[in-house]
């Protein structure tokens, strides 16, 4: 469609289009509603910036997606000639003012971290911001600012940030500084200091070796190192007062893959045990896709390790861990069934006794399958097939050719942040019911200064929103 997208790269477009969209006729014209993109395309350089003029654009194109893209080109060292601060000189201007939905920063020099922090935490319509390659003249952590909303965020509205490849910033730094941007705790009604425990316990799980080896467990397919947590947090009224919320967190998914398989033997479980012993967690849960992929092959090494009480004895003994698939809830492997898992079962009138990394593999896999071609994966067909490859000498215990997780189908390194918000279903909300919302991250490592993924969402009462897996290149929906 004629004119359905629009590019903007000087402050003369952005007034050629303004008097277009300003004249009497244009609102009863199909070009109202034929408007759909319009693309900032800005250069961080020393010239005066014009982005404050998108606003006139925005308050009368409402049903234009607007997107931003600010790239420095010069390549010559970081110096503040490429800084970007767009508003600092027009300080009755702000960026609450220009409806922009997604933002991306690349090659631009900031003079520190709390700079761009307080930047992207303006623009309250802001649904992805990409942050790549950027350059702070002060390594210093960000300071989190006083986050004073101008107007609350509309419902239901996702926010992501990915961040790649700054300069001087290994990944659990661009991590860090993701989550100061997206403020998971603030967005769920989380307190800080329980998030900031949370969090930090979860990046102390990333192995200290950053690593850019891949295997190849299908033809052109790589395996990269992803730590998935999900966290799960609740809202619920506190006693007598139906208007005061307590929240709290409900659970921790993690999905774990790694290129070494012998990493999962000696992850930092133990800083978790402040977090899974608090009286409100539920559980902690290791999820995997199914024996095809790589994050099976690493939930049943660690399963191997409860079985045989070397590691998460403590989880286990609380009734908290769980294994299971991230595709069908029913199939969660709770602490009773570990404690309880047989280890002879008879097929056929034939009896056979199960090793650890058997019982493991047969506690993972599925009771029943839902479809015809599940059937093979469930824990029934695995004890046939033992019994099968008993007499013909075919050892079952070899890695089979897997696929890597779907946690992550892009190439690079990603950080994001997603907020999935939604207030309650009306006047017939029972206020005494939880109230979940999740925070996702994904860690992709493929060497230092690479991919990290975190998202935070929040889910109203009778409806799950469902957390993307595919982090876009997250993303998706994201990601330790």
């Amino acid at each position: 469609m004629l004119f359905r997208s629009l590019e903007l790269r000087s402050a003369k477009d952005v007034r050629f289009l303004k008097d277009i969209v300003s004249s009497p006729g244009f609102t009863a014209s199909c070009l109202s509603e034929s408007i759909k993109w319009i693309y900032i395309r800005q250069e961080a350089t020393g010239a005066k910036p014009w982005l404050h003029h998108v606003h006139g654009l925005s308050t009368r194109l409402q049903n234009t997606t607007f997107v931003c893209l600010v790239e420095k080109h010069a390549d010559d060292t970081a110096s503040t000639a490429g800084r970007w601060a767009p508003f600092e000189s027009i300080p009755t201007v702000t960026p609450s003012y220009v409806r922009l939905s997604t933002l991306t920063l690349r090659n631009v020099v900031f003079t520190s971290k709390t700079e761009l922090v307080r930047l992207v935490d303006n623009f309250p319509t802001l649904e992805y911001c990409f942050c790549e390659r950027l350059t702070f003249l002060d390594p210093s952590p960000a300071v989190r600012p006083r986050r004073l909303r101008r107007r609350p965020p509309p419902a239901r509205r996702a926010f992501r940030c990915r961040i790649d490849d700054c300069k001087d910033m290994v990944t659990p730094i661009q991590v860090a500084l993701a989550a100061d941007i997206v403020a998971p705790a603030r967005r769920m009604g989380l307190d800080d200091s329980t998030w900031d425990t949370t969090f930090h316990r979860l990046l102390a799980l990333v192995p200290n070796e950053p690593g850019d080896a891949f295997v190849y467990g299908v033809p052109n397919q790589s395996i990269p190192n992803i730590i998935g947590a999900s966290v799960r947090v609740c809202r619920s009224s506190v006693g007598q007062d139906a208007g005061s919320l307590f929240a709290h967190i409900d659970s921790i998914a993690l999905e774990l893959q790694f290129i070494d398989v012998e990493v999962a033997n000696n992850l930092a479980w133990d800083g978790l045990r402040p977090v899974i012993d608090s009286p409100h967690m539920r559980c902690l849960r290791i999820v995997h896709g199914g024996p095809e992929y790589h994050d099976f092959v690493v939930a049943k090494r660690i399963l191997c390790s409860v079985l045989r009480r070397a590691q998460l004895t403590w989880a286990l003994e609380s009734g908290k861990l769980q294994f299971g698939s991230r595709w069908y809830a029913e199939n969660y492997v709770t602490s009773a069934d570990i404690l309880l898992v047989p280890t002879e079962h008879t097929i056929d009138g034939i009896m056979i006794t199960l090793d650890i990394t058997k019982q493991a593999e047969w506690l993972l896999r599925p009771v029943h399958s839902r479809f015809e071609k599940e059937r093979k994966e469930t824990r029934e067909h695995y004890l046939q097939k033992l019994v099968m490859n008993r007499t013909s000498g075919v050892s079952m215990d070899a890695v089979p050719a897997i696929i890597p997780s779907t946690a992550d189908s892009a190439q690079g390194s990603v950080v994001g942040q997603m907020w999935e918000a939604a207030e309650g279903d009306g006047p017939g909300d029972e206020q005494d019911e939880e109230r979940p919302a999740s925070v996702t991250t994904a860690y992709r490592g493929e060497g230092v200064g690479k991919t990290w993924a975190l998202s935070a969402g929040r889910m109203c009462r009778r409806r799950i929103v469902a957390t993307a897996r595919k982090f876009v290149n997250f993303m998706a929906s994201a990601s330790l």
